[in-house]
């Protein structure tokens, strides 16, 4: 061991005083480009065994002490080289000379990263001896490596909400413009009742063309801030997956598309989270109509896998004789905003959204979801979702009852929007309702607090809008739970609202609300929900 250079501890085989005096010029000029580091030299020869070392050198390439030539052996400076590096050549080593940024190979196999600063000095006696710094600057350098990927991760995520909100405003203004233009025509042909008709259907395709688009986009947004909970409450899969059907009935018929549903399930009546389980299959037999050929086929299967005597496996499978999908594309399926192309699509666009919020939600429910696709020859969708089996329900399908009457029911409506209102009033009307509205949360607590005196009739329930300005319906909800008035405790509120997650729903449930019916309104959920509280 000698002590020189920058009075660091060197280990070294032997070299004499005039030797050391002129090594010693030449490691300060290389540390005046590198500073603060360990050196290390050698000859060359093949796997450029080091004849000189200082002891930080050795610490930061894993060795400790004088191993390196107590021991009997010379480190091959070589293999700290990753194998794939041409400076492991013997004649690519001896042309480089300057500074450089490398990783190297300790001792155990590890990876670290320093600055390299390379020259090269010829001793009295002819021998030219290779000298190097070696400044650590691994920490520094995975730092560099996090910025500059964070940077990328961060332009990548920016391009695709970009993309993504070109696509949107595209994608909600294709459906939007044909609400209008429909309504348009519509007006300017109403002494023709076949053509008014034909202008609905399409503005009803429309319109739920523009209601999926939305969902996507609040539902991606409740998945990644964590505010998804999947609900634990019993209903009927065939029923669900009839309205699932429904919905893509029009867009169906439009491609000619021939769809085969088999049903080899023995329950129908299980206990999970229904909205979801809707949300997944309607996102895979959308996929399905969408990227399907003219005069395609889809075939919709259900299969049922027993666990046990109140739990199955239900097996769901989508499969679609459409476009298919590239290996390529596969592995980014479920990534946000993915689509394979633009060009090949029908007119049903969609935001790029729906198969990551399906794996999600599989995911989040304890299942799977897997796919096999070849371009050109189209795609199966297969998800299995493990539920709990209600096996104390035994009641028809509700789908195959008429709906009930809510004939001498009188209701209070509580809804800012006034179109919003106008359909709910003549939905309910229609059921056989009378209905008092209320602008705001406030009107309708007043009107509650009214009834019943004097000529004043009591309300048989209130429909409540959640959200309205000033008092919202939460709060008026509490106002009414918390009244004097006689009814205060049993009327029966239902919320109305957009908001149809599960954390919503909660939220009505702990401001006093009985029951919750979502919006745009479905008739058939409308009536039958407050039929149940008729007297």
């Amino acid at each position: 061991m000698i002590k020189s250079f920058y009075e660091e501890p060197i280990f070294s085989s032997d070299f004499d005083r005039e030797e050391l005096r002129l090594i010693d010029t030449s490691v300060q000029k290389l540390l005046d480009k590198n500073s603060g580091v360990g050196v290390v030299g050698g000859y060359y020869r093949p796997g450029l065994p080091v004849q000189m070392i200082s002891e930080l050198a050795l610490h930061s390439l894993g060795y400790h002490g004088d191993e390196v030539f107590g021991n009997g052996h010379a480190m091959h400076f070589a293999e700290r080289f990753p194998k794939d590096s041409e400076l492991r050549d013997l004649e690519t080593f001896r042309r480089f000379k300057g500074k450089r940024t490398l990783c190297l190979r300790t001792l155990r196999g590890a990876q670290r990263w320093f600055h390299i600063c390379k020259d090269e000095k010829e001793l009295p006696d002819g021998r030219v001896l290779w000298l190097m710094t070696l400044c650590d600057c691994n920490e520094l350098h995975k730092r560099e490596q996090w910025l500059i990927e964070a940077r990328n991760t961060a332009e990548a995520a920016n391009e695709a909400k970009s993309n993504f909100l070109s696509r949107m405003s595209h994608d909600i203004r294709t459906p939007l413009n044909g609400i209008l233009g429909m309504a348009q025509i519509a007006q300017e042909n109403v002494d023709d009742p076949a053509k008014v008709r034909e202008m609905l259907d399409k503005l009803t395709a429309a319109g739920v063309q523009l209601e999926t688009l939305i969902n996507d986009v609040l539902d991606m947004s409740r998945l990644e801030s964590g505010r998804v909970e999947i609900l634990h409450q019993p209903f009927n899969l065939y029923e669900l997956l009839a309205r699932s059907g429904d919905l893509l009935r029009t867009q169906s018929d439009r491609m000619k598309l021939t769809r085969n549903v088999h049903f080899n399930n023995v329950h129908n009546y299980v206990i999970g989270g229904p909205l979801h389980v809707q949300r997944i299959v309607a996102n895979l037999s959308s996929n399905a109509v969408k990227y399907n050929r003219v005069g395609g086929t889809i075939n919709y299967t259900l299969d049922e896998i027993p666990v046990d005597s109140s739990h199955a496996v239900f097996r769901f499978t989508v499969q679609d004789t459409g476009i298919g999908m590239s290996e390529e594309f596969q592995k980014h399926l479920y990534e946000p905003f993915a689509q394979e192309s633009d060009a090949v699509r029908s007119e049903f666009k969609g935001t790029g959204l729906g198969m990551s919020i399906a794996k999600e939600l599989v995911e989040r429910m304890g299942g799977t979801i897997t796919l096999h696709s070849k371009l050109g020859e189209g795609s199966t969708f297969i998800v299995e979702l493990p539920m709990e089996l209600d096996l104390t329900a035994h009641e028809a399908p509700e789908a195959d009852k008429p709906l009930p009457g809510l004939q001498g029911m009188y209701l209070l409506l509580a809804e800012d929007n006034e179109l919003n209102a106008e359909v709910a009033r003549y939905l309910l009307e229609k059921a056989g309702a009378t209905v008092m509205t209320a602008a705001d949360g406030k009107q309708a607590v007043a009107l509650f607090e009214a009834s019943g005196q004097g000529e004043a009739q009591q309300f048989d329930a209130i429909l409540m809008d959640v959200v309205m300005p000033g008092m919202d319906g939460l709060a008026a909800t509490r106002a009414i739970r918390a009244s004097s008035h006689p009814q205060a405790k049993t009327i029966p509120i239902i919320a109305q609202t957009a908001n149809a997650f599960a954390e919503d729903v909660r939220r009505t449930r702990e401001a006093g609300m009985n029951d919750h019916v979502s919006k745009p309104l479905n008739e058939a959920q409308l009536i039958r929900v407050l039929a149940k509280y008729k007297k």
